[in-house]
């Protein structure tokens, strides 16, 4: 047992190394003080703050947080020249994939538990996680969105570029009907 688990821990980070690629700590430090700065505005305005504002207050960042490490993923293995190893196996690509999906979906989830956690002692008390949980659609569906723009365009740009245009067709159509 304490084998699997050893065998376990190791793969979880050399994942992570692979999924996180040094450049998530700059995609975390932005989508904090972007938090931060929304959150300053919040106040400043002094607008009404309930549950609805947190959540708005917290879209932006778990968008964020879920753009980089599924977006340029593909891209990361085609560099490294290991895409066509994991595409060549068969079914062997949907387990190192969903195990790296999930494995992005829970770092996000726990990331902006601690968001909420901030707007909580900040602004307005939520409970913390039940305000990351009802993040979790919106964060799974842009996410599996972009990973599947990611496999069929293979360049993190191309899929950056689709993102960008898609997520401003979804904010026209929000604005124009709320």
């Amino acid at each position: 047992m304490k084998k699997y688990l050893t065998i376990i821990s190791k793969i979880i980070q050399y994942n992570l190394k692979i999924i996180f690629a040094g450049k998530f700590f700059w995609f975390l430090l932005s989508a904090f003080i972007l938090f931060a700065f929304f959150m300053f505005q919040v106040a400043w305005n002094r607008g009404e703050i309930n549950e609805g504002t947190i959540y708005s207050l917290l879209i932006f960042p778990c968008l964020l947080l879920i753009f980089y490490p599924v977006v340029f993923g593909i891209q990361n293995d085609e560099d490294n020249r290991i895409l066509e190893i994991i595409f060549g196996i068969p079914n062997y690509r949907y387990k190192v994939w969903g195990v790296r999906m999930l494995m992005v979906y829970v770092a996000n989830y726990f990331i902006l538990v601690i968001f909420a956690y901030v707007a909580r002692l900040m602004l307005y008390p939520v409970n913390i996680f039940e305000m990351a949980a009802q993040l979790i659609f919106p964060m799974l569906f842009f996410g599996n969105l972009a990973f599947m723009f990611s496999t069929i365009t293979r360049s993190g740009n191309g899929t950056a570029v689709l993102m960008i245009i898609l997520g401003l067709v979804f904010f026209i159509f929000m604005s124009s009907t709320g």
